[in-house]
């Protein structure tokens, strides 16, 4: 039964990783369309002006910290209990969030959308990684 438990618990953890970040790139999408004022294709020449691969990484840590900051006044106490299976969790997750977001990315590519750079499996990675170290540290 606690095995079961432990299974459970990760795939949760895994879940909400992965929802909270569907959820951020849902908002910076709003976000990044919403600060271009005017026309399409205003917002078409703007977006051509990428800020810096530094820059957008640490942005999106910082909405990273912030959404798991949120999620552990949701959740205070760790979804999962095992002490080696947090560990498991803390290194897995993020890079199976990147291989999705990656995949995610070149799905929008393929079908001509235009993908933002958490679209990446390094971003996606970085993402995740930030989120799930404040839950880790954070939770009881």
């Amino acid at each position: 039964m606690e095995l079961l438990e432990l299974i459970l618990s990760f795939f949760f953890e895994c879940f909400m990783t992965g929802f909270v970040e569907t959820m951020a790139d849902i908002v910076l999408r709003v976000f990044e369309f919403g600060s271009s004022p005017g026309s399409w294709s205003e917002y078409e020449s703007r977006r051509n002006k990428k800020p810096s691969p530094l820059l957008t990484l640490l942005w999106y840590t910082i909405i990273a910290s912030a959404l798991a900051y949120g999620s552990v006044l949701l959740f205070p106490k760790h979804l999962i209990h095992n002490e080696f299976m947090r560990t498991i969790n803390l290194v897995t997750t993020p890079v199976l969030i990147g291989f999705i977001m990656r995949g995610h990315g070149r799905r929008l590519e393929k079908k001509d959308l235009p993908a933002i750079r958490l679209d990446s499996f390094w971003y996606g990675f970085a993402f995740a990684l930030t989120f799930a170290l404040v839950r880790f540290f954070l939770a009881d």
